[in-house]
């Protein structure tokens, strides 16, 4: 509805909270106005993220029944599995991790200076859905877990490579959490030189 439409530029402008106000008092007698219920979470979810509000954003991602490979394809698309509904391209460029020239053209991208939160959020969000594997309410669950497990050996790859304390952690994940990317975390491991990681999935 054109309403929609209005609520977005809200978002837009850092007024989420008008947004959830206003979502609160929806009465929702169609299926119609249950995608637009499902849309205004999306798009409160993106808002979050565009306005670098991480303690916002973990609320919305983690307690409703929003997609959690739409964040993987902020952060990693190549981890994504499966088919995506929704396309986030004007999203995708939001979260990025190099702080060269190049990239300071980039409007609303995260600087340096909001990097380490950004991974804070993007290493809680993947720890968190891990947990959650016995939800029978995951749709396309096989490949939405796929996705986290493969997002989150490359980003404890990268973590380990820019600090050693992470490495306890990288390794357990190996030997718990590795099911259904099998074929691609030995690919990974091999192509890395992670030679420990691979005898304890081999071990497994």
């Amino acid at each position: 509805s054109p309403r929609i439409f209005q609520l977005e530029m809200l978002v837009e402008n850092e007024k989420i909270d008008e947004v959830l106000e206003e979502m609160g008092t929806l009465e929702i007698t169609t299926e119609r106005g249950v995608v637009e219920l499902e849309y205004l979470n999306l798009l409160v979810g993106m808002g979050y993220l565009l306005h670098k509000d991480f303690s916002g954003a973990t609320t919305t991602w983690l307690e409703g029944s929003l997609d959690p490979r739409l964040v993987v394809h902020i952060y990693d698309k190549e981890s994504v599995t499966g088919e995506l509904w929704i396309l986030v391209e004007k999203s995708t460029g939001l979260i990025v991790t190099s702080t060269k020239k190049k990239d300071t053209k980039k409007a609303k991208s995260i600087v340096a200076k909001d990097q380490k939160e950004s991974l804070q959020f993007y290493h809680y969000f993947l720890q968190q859905w891990l947990t959650r594997r016995d939800l029978e309410s995951v749709t396309d669950k096989q490949n939405v877990f796929k996705t986290i497990e493969k997002a989150t050996l490359k980003l404890l790859l990268r973590l380990d490579a820019e600090t050693a304390i992470k490495k306890v952690e990288l390794y357990t994940f190996i030997s718990e959490e590795i099911i259904e990317s099998w074929d691609e975390t030995i690919e990974t491991l091999k192509s890395q030189g992670k030679h420990y990681g691979l005898f304890l999935l081999y071990k497994k």
